[in-house]
């Protein structure tokens, strides 16, 4: 019954998923008419990170550190303790006191390693030198996303665990939503700060909210 209300779930969310994509691509696009000074040192850093995923051997023992500790993190939000932890380039595991989906499948959606680019930047706001490493901070930002995309894409082309327990149409669509979501936010937080994001949520919303509507007219029409 479980397994059935998840699959249930991951089908209602798909209108949600056009939705948001429809103000993913309108938020991309006032960037482009817009890009701001240092847009080119965010893209750069994307850049960089793609030449070298594709050149040279893949970063998977920071990637699945990175994807352990995501793991830990969220758990460790929602108030469950961290029992041991393992990275390797084989692999690795995570022993927690508790887990929900959303500690699950955090790590394809947060990535973690932009989060740790922005919090030291904040912290250079602190003591003044924000100016002097904006540009550099945009750059990492950039290739640190980069790094999560596609590495999060290389480890969905396998046998991922995570997914099998919520089954791949109930976490597909939530990986993929979260995606969005969080690098909207990353933008408004890092080369973008023009985006309402509060007006994002509430527009991609209302687009999800219409096409619900439509579906529902059509089924009891």
């Amino acid at each position: 019954m479980k397994r059935f209300l998840k699959f249930i779930i991951g089908l209602a969310l798909l209108p949600a998923c056009y939705g948001y994509s429809l103000e993913f691509l309108r938020v991309i696009s006032a960037i482009y008419k817009n890009p701001g000074t240092y847009w080119g040192m965010f893209v750069g850093g994307g850049a960089v990170y793609l030449l070298l995923h594709i050149l040279l051997p893949k970063p998977l023992l920071l990637h699945i550190f990175g994807h352990e500790l995501t793991h830990a993190f969220f758990a460790k939000l929602f108030g469950w303790k961290v029992k041991s932890m393992k990275a390797t380039n084989s692999g690795g595991h995570v022993k927690l006191s508790g887990s929900n989906f959303i500690v699950t499948l955090a790590p394809y959606f947060f990535p973690l390693y932009s989060f740790i680019v922005l919090l030291i930047y904040m912290m250079t706001i602190l003591f003044g030198y924000d100016k002097g490493f904006y540009p550099y901070f945009l750059f990492l930002t950039g290739f640190t996303i980069s790094l999560h995309i596609l590495m999060t894409i290389e480890s969905l082309r396998t046998d991922q665990p995570d997914i099998k327990e919520g089954g791949l149409v109930f976490s597909a669509p939530l990986i993929y939503l979260g995606n969005i979501l969080v690098m909207v936010l990353l933008l408004r937080l890092t080369v973008f700060k023009d985006i309402n994001y509060y007006g994002f949520l509430k527009m991609g919303w209302l687009r999800s909210w219409e096409v619900w509507k439509a579906l529902y007219n059509a089924g009891s029409g």
